[in-house]
């Protein structure tokens, strides 16, 4: 394994789902968790991996109410999808090489993209997540189960279930459940700064307020070496005077 490939792809793809964990609304539905490659065991994202070896593989427990046929829900399932990666995927990022993913789930959900328990359309999950990464990848998932229409849509209703996609598009075709999932989580408007010896540092505008000789503030994240978080440090800079 490269350093490369460990100590950047798999270790911002590893940062970035801790991020995604931490959000209030995905962690309603989704639990994210991963194969620890020293030890083999399986631990939650908010865990460092040991040895400073960042995972390929991920299991993804989601939770969410779906719709078993028309007009019958049930808030019970449950699927899990185990997600491998590699260097290529993350690397080319083609549609037609996504991470590798098998799928179960407790009983099948009445969606045009899935079929049976062990079935779900994953090559149109990657299609749409491929320039974003894994995080944009489970997410979409989720969006798949749940029928958003970021990933469905009116067309191609003969897919896995054309029954349940007449139906979706006769529900004005909304989601099952109204989830604000975090699409835009990598574009809050940071300025992410890379140093090549030090740690990373990102610089966020947190006000532009001029009351009282303050002109700007700035808050200053330290990323730490652990899954923890470091409280923001604020920097007034005050107006000089003459």
């Amino acid at each position: 394994m490269s350093n490369f490939y460990n100590d950047t792809l798999l270790k911002e793809e590893f940062t970035l789902l801790q991020q995604v964990q931490r959000d209030r609304e995905v962690s309603r539905y989704i639990t994210i968790s991963y194969e620890d490659q020293l030890t083999g065991s399986e631990r939650n994202i908010s865990l460092a991996p040991s040895n400073g070896l960042y995972p390929e593989k991920f299991f993804v427990k989601y939770r969410l109410p779906v719709y078993i046929a028309r007009g019958q829900k049930r808030d019970d399932f449950e699927a899990t999808a185990e997600i491998t990666i590699n260097e290529e995927v993350l690397k080319s990022k083609r549609s037609d090489n996504g991470p590798h993913t098998v799928y179960s789930a407790n009983f099948e959900a009445f969606n045009k993209h899935i079929k049976g328990t062990t079935t779900i359309c994953f090559g149109n999950a990657w299609m749409i997540a491929k320039d974003h990464g894994l995080w944009f990848y489970i997410l979409t998932l989720g969006a798949m189960i749940n029928q958003d229409s970021i990933v469905t849509d009116e067309k191609n209703s003969n897919h896995f279930n054309p029954d349940a996609g007449a139906y979706w598009v006769e529900r004005d075709m909304r989601p099952v459940t109204p989830i604000n999932w975090p699409w835009d989580m990598a574009m809050k408007g940071e300025i992410v700064i890379k140093p090549t010896t030090k740690p990373q540092l990102i610089i966020k505008k947190v006000g532009s307020e001029n009351q009282g000789g303050v002109v700007n503030k700035i808050s200053i994240v330290k990323k730490g070496t652990d899954s923890t978080a470091i409280e923001p440090k604020k920097i007034s800079i005050i107006k000089k005077t003459t």
